[in-house]
């Protein structure tokens, strides 16, 4: 039996997000707190991500390009 394409969509959007929230905390867990980051992921992923998206191999690199820049931002406006 196949899968639903909804089901296999939502376990890739899963996947996806753990990738970069975990690469976000790594990066920028030391200056940014862990809130903040969570909703940069959000932001980002759903910007990218669609019911539409079928190439989601350079999601999370397209993701963290604008969490840099957003990081970027946090860390000049706190100095």
């Amino acid at each position: 039996m196949m899968e639903q394409p909804i089901t296999v969509f939502g376990r890739t959007v899963q996947t996806i997000t753990a990738r970069v929230l975990a690469e976000s905390r790594r990066t920028y867990g030391a200056t940014v707190d862990d809130t903040t980051l969570e909703s940069w992921v959000t932001s980002a992923l759903s910007a990218l991500l669609t019911e539409q998206t079928r190439v989601t191999q350079f999601i999370p690199l397209l993701a963290m390009r604008d969490i840099r820049e957003r990081a970027s931002l946090y860390t000049s406006e706190a100095a």
